[in-house]
């Protein structure tokens, strides 16, 4: 058995739903921030893997059953790939090869606004599925609704065959472009990259609006078609329409703006999660994705409870509030490091 296909074994051993691996020549001419010879200079390899999302938790999500399984499952299943990226780094390193991995992108480079590396360029690398219309990774079976990690290594190892044209997974189906409150999928603008020496395309994504809606301060409230549809927000605050304010507002909103019982729950809860449609819709099954947008559709608008016990003391909650971090410095990196405007 060769080396690569016992480290595939080796992760699939630690509990990651798939694994890929991709070559150096595959990350030449690719979106800067993706590249890994900015991290490891000598790297020859890139190791891809991930987790699937658990179907029960995204259709308690969806039908606003419950959202704590699915936001449970997306903090265990970071912590886990974060473990088996550290046991796959220890045993390459271990057999001589120098190695690095990087946590999944909830750590983001607060001087790019970006994170430290795009580990979903690198699953595509990796022969694993490809970039959709949303700009998400989708996986050839999973769909977009996966976790993502990489680690890349000097070790020189056999990739995995990309997918062709016609194996991709993106049927150009168009939920997540319908599913998102703040439209933040450019429907008419494409952003464009390079693989082995050929050019592919995804909408293009405006990160501005994007954390807009995931943050939860918009959402609550749209239209898909003629339905009255909504996110687990409890906000519609208008966003600015000129960049140059997003940062003051998005922190006046964060903080101030907020529905009270929502900030409650925030601080009670320990965070929680808003939206993400965009990528829990598509779990790779046509007809499962289509179940889980009529769930959405069906599901309405998000209750706002009327217990008021949720709404704390004050002195608890000024207490919590100021325990509470705001990622500023990540949010004016995003504008200045954009050249998009949010409108």
């Amino acid at each position: 058995m060769s080396l690569a296909e016992k480290i595939k074994d080796h992760v699939l051993d630690l509990g990651a739903d798939f694994a890929g691996i991709a070559s150096h020549t595959r990350f030449e001419g690719a979106p800067p921030f993706s590249e890994p010879k900015n991290l490891l200079p000598g790297f020859r390899s890139v190791i891809a893997f991930g987790i699937a999302m658990n179907r029960g938790a995204l259709e308690a999500w969806f039908s606003k059953r419950n959202r704590r399984p699915q936001v449970l499952q997306d903090r265990l299943a970071t912590g886990e790939l974060d473990k088996i990226s550290l046991h796959l780094s220890r045993y390459l390193e271990r057999q001589g090869y120098k190695t690095l991995f990087i946590s999944q992108n909830g750590y983001y480079n607060a001087l790019r606004g970006r994170p430290d590396f795009s580990h979903k360029h690198a699953a595509m690398a990796a022969g694993l599925g490809m970039l959709g219309l949303s700009s998400n990774f989708v996986h050839s079976k999973h769909g977009a609704a996966v976790h993502l990690a990489s680690v890349i290594t000097e070790a020189e190892l056999e990739p995995d065959p990309l997918l062709t044209d016609e194996e991709n997974p993106c049927t150009g189906c168009k939920t997540c472009l319908q599913i998102c409150p703040e439209q933040a999928m450019n429907k008419d603008i494409k952003a464009y990259f390079m693989m082995e020496g050929k050019e592919f395309s995804h909408q293009k994504l405006n990160g501005l609006r994007c954390a807009w809606g995931c943050a939860g301060l918009s959402g609550h409230h749209y239209k898909i078609g003629n339905r009255e549809v909504g996110t687990w927000s409890y906000n519609d605050i208008p966003r600015p329409t000129d960049r140059r304010e997003f940062y003051s507002k998005f922190q006046e909103a964060d903080r101030f703006l907020r529905h009270p019982k929502e900030l409650a729950e925030m601080l009670i809860t320990n965070g929680t999660e808003y939206c993400g449609n965009c990528l829990k819709v598509c779990v790779g099954s046509k007809k499962e994705t289509a179940a889980l947008f009529e769930l959405h559709l069906n599901s309405g608008i998000a209750e706002i409870p009327d217990d008021p016990s949720l709404i704390l003391n004050l002195t608890t909650a000024n207490n919590a509030l100021e325990k509470y971090h705001i990622p500023t410095e990540e949010i004016e990196a995003l504008i200045q490091s954009s050249n998009l405007e949010v409108a």
